[in-house]
């Protein structure tokens, strides 16, 4: 069972059907066209990178990993609802206690400069986007001129 739903898995990823392929085109062009004239290109990138999580070479503490994912990524997923049907995101804010763990693990020396920055631009480009603040774990008030 298990062999067949790799196989599945693997054929997907080698064969991506023509919706995948049409997503991705529209991600490079929007990516491309935007990037040059404007913060909305750059902001979707932030988010994109930063669902991405760790890179493999990374030095992270495997014990943590797990929670650093669920207080940061998982949060990603859970405010912009990019995550897959069967696929984990943190739905729920987190709690002040977990904030200060999120805070904690990011600072950590097991945490990469290079995944914290992807972290820290997402967050801002959220903030924008979707007028959520990651840190307070709140909704933006609208600006007065924008009402």
């Amino acid at each position: 069972m298990l062999s067949s739903r790799l196989y599945t898995l693997e054929a997907q990823v080698k064969h991506p059907t023509t919706d995948t392929k049409r997503i991705l085109n529209e991600i490079r062009l929007f990516v491309r066209t935007y990037s040059t004239c404007g913060v909305e290109a750059i902001q979707v990138w932030h988010i994109l990178t930063a669902l991405r999580a760790f890179d493999c070479h990374e030095a992270v503490d495997f014990v943590e990993e797990g929670q650093l994912k669920d207080l940061t990524t998982g949060r990603i997923r859970g405010v912009t609802g990019i995550y897959p049907a069967s696929g984990s995101a943190r739905i729920t804010p987190l709690t002040p206690n977990e904030r200060v763990e999120r805070d904690r693990l990011l600072r950590s020396p097991f945490v990469a400069e290079h995944f914290r920055g992807h972290y820290i631009n997402a967050v801002a480009a959220i903030r924008h986007v979707y007028r959520y603040d990651l840190e307070s774990e709140r909704a933006l008030e609208e600006d007065a001129h924008n009402v």
